[in-house]
């Protein structure tokens, strides 16, 4: 599966969870991420889509850099950040779609992690088994291993 499918797979399934959630569900603190609830979450990912279009770079996958996005969404509802979202999904991959499979694959990582972060957060694990949680936490292993390699270390088996 080519890298854009897994994420755009993967937005739908975090989206319809986000979807389900209550107000309430949405202002959750979410461990993984202690600063941040679970829309703000939401308002990272819906921030990332509108920072890659309007091509703000500058600083990317800084803390500042996440933050201004959750800020951007401070006052506006659950179902408001989700569905801005929803609109710049088509929108993104249709401008990453050139790039094919050289698109920076930390564009799924990190969507596939909070999607799990969010999981987390609102007590309902699972979506573990599907061809982008797969991916992802392959991907992830290898990571790891890579660096357990680098610093001189046996490397780990992780488990997800």
């Amino acid at each position: 599966m080519a890298l854009l499918d897994l994420w755009r797979d993967e937005q739908r399934a975090m989206s319809a969870l986000g979807h389900s959630l209550t107000e309430d569900q949405g202002a959750l603190v979410v461990p993984a991420c202690p600063a941040w609830t679970v829309k703000d979450v939401y308002a990272h990912m819906a921030g990332v889509a509108d920072d890659l279009l309007a091509g703000r770079l500058d600083g990317v996958a800084t803390d500042p850099w996440t933050q201004a996005q959750v800020d951007a969404r401070r006052d506006d509802p659950l179902a408001v950040v989700l569905d801005e979202w929803d609109e710049k999904a088509p929108a993104l991959i249709e401008a990453l779609t050139p790039l094919g499979d050289a698109v920076d694959s930390r564009l799924v990582v990190d969507l596939w992690t909070h999607h799990q972060d969010v999981r987390g957060a609102v007590d309902l694990p699972g979506d573990r088994d599907s061809e982008r949680s797969v991916w992802a936490a392959d991907g992830l292993r290898s990571f790891a291993r890579s660096q357990f390699r680098r610093a001189g270390l046996d490397p780990a088996d992780l488990a997800f």
